[in-house]
């Protein structure tokens, strides 16, 4: 039975990853990408495709670290009619449309 778990524990902790092995996975898939494009190292295609992969990925994790009052979205409950555009409150309808 120790045996099992000393295993599972020991194949659980295979599987994480150090900082620098994080970044250095996600510097070879920018690459990857960043070439995949046409994009050679040394460019400024290169640095540029680079360069707006991390923007794209700060912005992403910054959305993720919103508060949620910062990504809080106002759903209307079906049982509330929406207001038509084309009715003011208090106006009288003049024309004899569907909505009169």
């Amino acid at each position: 039975m120790r045996v099992v778990v000393i295993l599972a524990l020991g194949l659980s902790l295979g599987g994480c990853l150090t900082g620098e092995q994080l970044i250095a996975e996600r510097n070879a898939k920018d690459d990857q990408k960043c070439q995949g494009y046409g994009a050679r190292p040394g460019t400024d295609a290169y640095v540029n495709c680079r360069a707006q992969l991390d923007s794209a990925r700060t912005t992403a994790r910054a959305i993720d670290n919103a508060t949620p009052a910062q990504t809080t979205v106002v759903v209307r409950s079906p049982d509330v009619p929406t207001p038509m555009p084309s009715t003011v409150p208090g106006q009288r309808c003049t024309s004899r449309g569907p909505f009169c």
